[in-house]
C-alpha cells in the first residue's frame, strides 16, 4: 500500500522521494489502516449493558414523547473520493412502546459504528435511521 500511495505521488508529478514527502505514503496508510481497524460491525448487543436490546427499561416515562439525541459527533470517509468528513448527527423519534428509551450512548455507538465505513451522507442517514427503528421492532 505504501508503494502504491508513493506511486500515486509520483503520478500527480511530485517525488515521493522528496524530503518533505519521504514519510507521507506510510503516514497515509497508517492513518487509514487506523481509521479502517475502527470499521467495527454494529451489534446491538453489546451497546447497552442495561437490556439486551439497547434500550432502557423499567420505570421509563417516554411513550408518545419525541426523543432526541443532539450534536453527535462523527468523522467517516468518503466513498467516492477517499476523503474524509466530518458532522454532527441528530437522532430524533417518537416512542411508541411504553417503558423503553433508546440510551444516548447507544445511538452514538450506533453513529461511529456507520461513520467507520467508507460512506455517503445518504447511506449514514438510511443505517442510521433502520438501526433505531430495528431496536424497536425486533
Amino acid at each position: 500500500m505504501v508503494a502504491a500511495v508513493a506511486s500515486i505521488l509520483h503520478s500527480l508529478g511530485d517525488d515521493p522521494l522528496r524530503e518533505e514527502l519521504v514519510g507521507t505514503p506510510y503516514r497515509y496508510v497508517q492513518w487509514l489502516m487506523n481509521f479502517k481497524s475502527a470499521n467495527l460491525e454494529l451489534r446491538l448487543n453489546d451497546h447497552s449493558k442495561t437490556s439486551p436490546c439497547g434500550v432502557m427499561d423499567g420505570n421509563v416515562t417516554c411513550l408518545n414523547e419525541i426523543q432526541s439525541v443532539l450534536n453527535i459527533p462523527f468523522c467517516s470517509q468518503c466513498e467516492h473520493l477517499l476523503l474524509p468528513f466530518h458532522g454532527v448527527v441528530h437522532v430524533v423519534y417518537l416512542n411508541k412502546q411504553e417503558g423503553k428509551c433508546i440510551e444516548q450512548s447507544v445511538l452514538q455507538s450506533i453513529v461511529r459504528s456507520f461513520a467507520c465505513k467508507l460512506q455517503v451522507q445518504e447511506r449514514l442517514t438510511r443505517q442510521i435511521a433502520e438501526a433505531v427503528y430495528s431496536i424497536f421492532n425486533s
